[in-house]
């Protein structure tokens, strides 16, 4: 009974994989949001362009934590409280403030802000996520007892290396293009 308790209370391969599905999930969701975004802001000209860019710039000045609490009623209006679904909506609604020129580096930026965003992130999962088997890896090594320090600190850096291979696999493609940027023609 005790080992399935402590499965239960330390599954970091659930946590892990709940983590990864809500990365990569606002990965996709939110660079194909940016793209659409930052494609017709660029190509169409509408009535609404210039102040959708201006409100677009100073939303984007405000920290996105001082909006939990509307965050979170309408998450609870929308019963995804305790829905991995819930926090890739929210992490994807974002993405589109930061919409950019369209270029390979930015959208190669963009995609791996979106993913490593929601990967390491504790504020929101914690908020919206409840239930010991949907916690995310930040979530689930905060909820570790003081007395559990090797466990945090293993799984602290098990967490770690795929943001520090994703960064070493991308950034040739970022670095090519403000190299790029940088030359005049």
């Amino acid at each position: 009974l005790g080992d399935v308790y402590k499965r239960q209370l330390y599954n970091y391969p659930r946590w892990f994989a709940n983590t990864l599905f809500v990365a990569a999930g606002s990965c996709i969701l939110g660079t194909f949001l940016v793209i659409l975004t930052a494609y017709t802001m660029s190509r169409f000209t509408f009535a609404a362009r210039k102040p959708m860019m201006k409100i677009t710039m100073v939303l984007g000045m405000f920290p996105s934590f001082m909006g939990m609490i509307a965050v979170y009623l309408l998450m609870t209006q929308f019963n995804l409280i305790n829905h991995l679904w819930g926090l890739i909506l929210i992490y994807s609604a974002g993405a589109p403030m930061g919409y950019l020129p369209l270029s390979r580096p930015i959208i190669v930026y963009t995609a791996l802000s979106s993913f490593t965003w929601p990967w390491s992130d504790f504020i929101l999962p914690k908020l919206l996520l409840k239930e010991k088997n949907l916690y995310t890896v930040a979530v689930g090594l905060m909820s570790l007892d003081e007395t559990e320090f090797a466990r945090f600190a293993a799984g602290s850096v098990f967490i770690a290396v795929p943001i520090v291979l994703l960064y070493f696999f991308l950034v040739k493609d970022m670095v090519n293009g403000m190299a790029a940027g940088a030359v005049k023609g």
